[in-house]
């Protein structure tokens, strides 16, 4: 299996946070550099093809979150300090992500 910043290792490990297809593999990257197991959908390598069913849901607000570079970089800072903090919902689980949380 391949390290933390291989995308299709994360893929294969079905454990960590998935991307939609909205976010760029940008995104899943500097996570995956900050040592999270993270996938963008539109990474080449996993696609649309994972066949898993969800476990648990993070939503998030274009708002708050928009795409432009500032915005993404804005919500990877916030889901790197959710990752780290290991705040992910439970099974099931949703939740909605906040700057700073």
């Amino acid at each position: 299996m391949g390290s933390a910043a291989d995308p299709v290792a994360a893929a294969d490990s079905l454990t960590g946070v998935l991307l939609d297809e909205m976010y760029p593999p940008a995104l899943a990257k500097r996570l995956r550099d900050a040592g999270h197991n993270v996938v963008a959908v539109l990474d080449v390598e996993v696609g649309l093809a994972l066949g898993a069913s969800h476990q648990r849901l993070i939503f998030v607000s274009a708002q708050r979150f928009p795409r432009t570079s500032g915005g993404l970089a804005r919500l990877a800072d916030a889901l790197n300090e959710l990752l780290d903090a290991k705040q992910l919902p439970g099974q099931d689980g949703v939740i909605w992500l906040a700057p700073g949380r």
